[in-house]
């Protein structure tokens, strides 16, 4: 009995030439046969597949019975002609068939440029299936837990020891700001700090001079091509120096779009100074948060969960180590060439894109696709039916039904075929300002576009263009010639008009949860710019101090009467310009991580900083050893408030400089560090008369003389200074500045609504011009009847209303879920989701989707019945 896959067999009987299909088959059954009886049932057939495909070539194929006329060349030079005349004969509906594909595969151009870049990234470096890092997760006793992408000092010995699997590591680490000779401030340039091995594992391509240079010593440094062209555009780099006296060895390409590294410069981390404090017992060290990066090369015998397995083993076995008390740590690995579109880790890269963004980026272009679909397959649909007569005249001329089809897909095909070309034309002319809107994910995304990519694309349009093409293709290729010729459609195999309500109310769904999506988010933006940060900034005006003496500056600045109180600080009141610390009891191996800044005791004197427990800054005793805290400093500390002025605090040096101790002066209520810090993290105020890294004054202006007191600013800064200028900036715009990320998400919300809603209503104004068409002689003999021009709107318009009523009830929850899931959680100050934005984004999308209908609608319910009905 012949039990071969009946599909398969049957496929291969329909392709193969009947002189050599009995033969062939014969050969294919005794093949299938004797792996049954060897291998099983699953495995035989798996291998018959094979074979049926194999034998799949154009010496077996009856091409000429199974392909008549497809690619016969007069045949497709008529289907060419006959697609441009009517695309030439219906300009509107060519043109919004165009230009709502164009506006989808433009966006898609996007996504899939920004992903690929993204899923690319690290794989140059050699033996990249071997390539790791090491991640940290630290839960204290307190409950507080944190995943980190940087690891304690001490787990590097205990690597080397433990796990001789690993065939070369190296260690990285966040470095300083190099600045370099260039514009008034100079060109600041952020580093990491590598140690000798770093070329050995990342492979990044060498533009200039050599970089093994940067292991000769401390002083020597490694650039990015980004900085040699700004810095040094006509003259060679190597050998010159940055301000701080570090010397340029080398210049590299730029991490951007090539590696998941964020740094501008490299610089020199002995490895002897690692060694040091991994052998220290000071339980700093084991604080994932101020360690380094660990990556390695793995030998060829172990597998990644072998390797898990093993660090698990060295996570447990430091319970046992003193300076781990009361802290538990799990240590696991994750592949290089993985940590772009990986899972959110604390203390990344800039470059490092949350693997949970990646999937609703996917569906958005997907989303926006859909409904380009949906139009022009809606669209193609109605003006099909329109061409029905024609259909019917050609089969009755002899034309196939394939024939019918390959009509079809021709037009479909040149229409996405001008619709890649507008794509191309607006990314080119788009991608530099989508890079520099959307800067944070700036580093997955390439501005041009490769000729692999760009082939791939439109090979993608040419396929879309047969996808939605087939079905009003299938469908019209098979009604019967004489009901085409008196306008009768198939019935019993497909609904038209139920298909078209189909299409037209998911368009409208996916349309209606764009407005809702961009009306939410444009609110809760600015909810934000509202929100109250726990001080007043209105009428405050910053500016550097850059080389100026401090001293000088604020002894001049008190001579103008208009200033009302003016401050020294290192950062700007709810703008992230602070540095990290840890902060933990005197004699207590329990540490957290803080965020520190500094600041002169005026500083309440012009932000009115709230204070929940103490006294104003000004009225403090001015030491050096007072500071302000937030209350989460003194939850995840557990001091009660009552007694937390004058506590004992340690604050840690920087990598290995002594801890300072200081008191609490003042607990602040409500202050934002910034809002949009998504990870709760404890903020500090370090108060000081002068400090080296205290360089932003702070003034507080009378907003009667503000322009006459900038003035006066400009003149003494003009004075003191020889080498910079006078550039202030209002605290409230820095600010709004650096929610730059959140204004990139609201922009990209936007601009994908934006384009969701010029599809949709594209195709509601194609179906608006197809409606009134068809249905002239109808609302003819109803206005002959005596009915009003406004039962005629409505007759017309209640389709509409109706769809968009049921799009809401759908697309409202989702969008609910979306905002509260995607976007809330990254804000740190208290928002909600506004009804009131919700309504008035629903009326403006209805508003809008009826009144195109409404333009065509009234030139229908205009004409006289007389003109309309005159031939019948």
């Amino acid at each position: 009995m012949n039990n071969t896959p009946k599909f398969w067999t049957r496929l291969f009987e329909w392709l193969c030439d009947d002189s050599f299909f009995e033969e062939l088959q014969g050969d294919l059954e005794e093949r299938y046969f004797i792996n049954q009886e060897k291998f099983g049932d699953q495995k035989a057939k798996a291998v018959y597949r094979k074979e049926v495909l194999k034998m799949v070539r154009p010496s077996v194929l009856k091409l000429k019975n199974k392909l008549p006329g497809l690619f016969n060349v007069s045949l497709l030079r008529i289907h060419l002609i006959l697609s441009l005349r009517n695309l030439k004969r219906n300009k509107v509906y060519s043109t919004i068939n165009i230009l709502g594909l164009g506006a989808a595969l433009s966006v898609c151009m996007f996504i899939v440029n920004m992903v690929l870049t993204g899923l690319s990234e690290d794989h140059q470096h050699p033996e990249n299936d071997r390539f790791y890092r090491i991640l940290t997760q630290e839960s204290k006793r307190s409950g507080f837990q944190i995943n980190s992408a940087t690891n304690p000092t001490p787990l590097i010995e205990i690597l080397k020891t433990d796990l001789p699997e690993i065939e070369i590591m190296s260690i990285v680490a966040f470095g300083p700001t190099y600045k370099f000779d260039w514009g008034n401030e100079g060109l600041p340039a952020s580093s990491i700090l590598v140690d000798d091995n770093f070329f050995e594992l990342f492979n990044f391509e060498i533009l200039e001079g050599n970089p093994s240079g940067l292991f000769d010593d401390l002083n020597s440094i490694v650039i990015t091509e980004e900085i040699a062209r700004k810095v040094f555009p006509d003259k060679s780099a190597i050998g010159k120096t940055t301000l701080d006296g570090k010397v340029i060895k080398a210049v590299i390409e730029n991490p951007k779009t090539v590696s998941h590294l964020d740094f501008q410069a490299l610089g020199y981390l002995p490895s002897e100074k690692l060694n040091r404090e991994s052998v220290s017992s000071d339980l700093r060290n084991w604080e994932p948060a101020s360690g380094e990066f660990i990556y390695f090369r793995l030998n060829d015998q172990l597998t990644q969960s072998q390797l898990d397995a093993k660090l698990l083993g060295i996570s447990k076995s430091i319970k046992a180590v003193p300076e781990t008390k009361n802290r538990s740590f799990i240590f696991s690995s994750q592949l290089v060439k993985d940590i772009t579109f990986g899972k959110f880790i604390t203390f990344d890269y800039t470059y490092v894109v949350s693997k949970s963004l990646l999937f609703p980026i996917l569906l958005l272009g997907l989303i926006i696709l859909l409904i380009a679909v949906f139009n022009y397959t809606n669209l193609s649909i109605a003006r099909g039916i329109q061409r029905t007569k024609e259909i019917g005249i050609r089969k009755i001329n002899g034309s196939t039904e394939l024939q019918i089809v390959g009509q079809f897909l021709t037009e479909t095909v040149l229409f996405s075929a001008f619709a890649f070309v507008l794509a191309l034309i607006s990314y080119r002319f788009f991608a530099m300002t989508f890079s520099s809107v959307l800067e944070e994910i700036s580093g997955v995304f390439a501005e041009t576009l490769d000729t692999k990519l760009v082939f791939s694309f439109f090979i993608f349009s040419l396929l879309i263009g047969i996808v939605v093409g087939i079905l009003p293709a299938l469908h019209f290729a098979r009604i019967n010639p004489l009901d085409a010729v008196k306008a009768k459609l198939l019935k019993n195999r497909l609904s038209v008009p139920t298909l078209r309500k189909v299409l037209t109310g998911s368009q409208l769904t996916i349309s209606m949860l764009a407005v809702l999506l961009m009306a939410f988010g444009n609110n809760i933006y600015q909810q934000v710019l509202r929100s109250d940060l726990g001080f007043n900034y209105e009428g405050v005006v910053t500016f550097k101090t850059h080389e100026i003496d401090t001293d000088v500056l604020q002894n001049e600045l008190s001579k103008i009467t208009s200033i009302k109180a003016f401050s020294l600080s290192s950062f700007t009141p709810g703008v992230d310009h602070n540095t990290s610390n840890k902060a933990y009891y005197p004699n207590s191996r329990d540490t957290i991580i803080i965020y520190k800044a500094l600041a002169d005791y005026n500083i309440s004197a012009v932000y009115d900083l709230k204070i929940l427990k103490g006294n104003q800054p000004e009225k403090l005793t001015k030491t050096s050893d007072q500071i302000l805290v937030n209350p989460l400093f003194l939850q995840r500390l557990q001091i009660p408030i009552d007694s937390a002025i004058n506590h004992e605090v340690l604050l840690s040096g920087y990598r290995g400089q002594p801890a300072e101790l200081k008191y609490i002066g003042g607990v602040m209520d409500d202050f934002v560090r910034n809002a949009l810090e998504s990870y709760k993290i404890p903020f500090v105020i370090e108060l000081a008369d002068k400090d080296a890294k205290m360089n932003i004054i702070s003034i507080d202006i009378d907003s009667k003389n503000l322009n006459e007191t900038l003035e006066e600013v400009n003149e003494v800064y003009s004075t003191l200074s020889t080498k910079s200028t006078f550039e202030p900036i209002f605290t409230e715009d820095e600010i709004k500045n650096s929610y730059a990320l959140l204004t990139g998400i609201i922009k990209t919300i936007w601009f994908l609504g934006i384009c969701v809603i010029l599809i949709a209503v594209l195709g509601q104004l194609g179906m608006a011009l197809y409606n009134a068409e068809r249905r002239t002689k109808e609302i003819g003999i109803r206005k002959v009847l005596g009915a009003s021009r406004a039962q005629l709107l409505k007759l017309l318009l209640g389709g509409t209303l109706q769809t968009l009523v049921i799009a809401l009830l759908i697309s409202a929850p989702l969008a609910y879920s979306i905002i509260g899931s995607l976007l809330m959680l990254e804000i740190s100050v208290d928002t909600h989701i506004s009804l009131i934005a919700g309504i008035e984004g629903v009326l403006g999308l209805t508003g809008l989707v009826v009144g195109v209908i409404l333009l065509q609608t009234l030139r229908t319910a205009r004409l006289n019945p007389s003109v309309s009905l005159r031939n019948e």
